[in-house]
C-alpha cells in the first residue's frame, strides 16, 4: 500500500506536529494564528465550529 499521507505544521516557530488530515492541520494552525471565525449571536468566537455547536447548546 502507498504510505500515508501527512501534513506539517511549518512556519510557526519550532512546532512541528504532523497530521494524517489537512482539516487537522488548518484547525491546528489557527492555535498559531489566533484566528476564530466562529462566532455565536451572543457574541464570543470559537475557533472550531464543534466548540461553537457546544456552546449554543448549553
Amino acid at each position: 500500500p502507498a504510505p500515508a499521507k501527512t501534513f506539517q505544521c511549518r512556519g510557526y516557530g519550532e512546532c512541528r506536529m504532523v497530521f494524517s488530515r489537512s482539516e487537522h492541520l488548518a484547525r491546528h494552525i489557527r492555535k498559531h494564528t489566533g484566528e476564530r471565525p466562529f462566532t455565536c449571536h451572543c457574541g464570543k468566537q470559537f475557533s472550531r465550529l464543534d466548540n461553537l455547536r457546544q456552546h449554543a447548546q448549553t
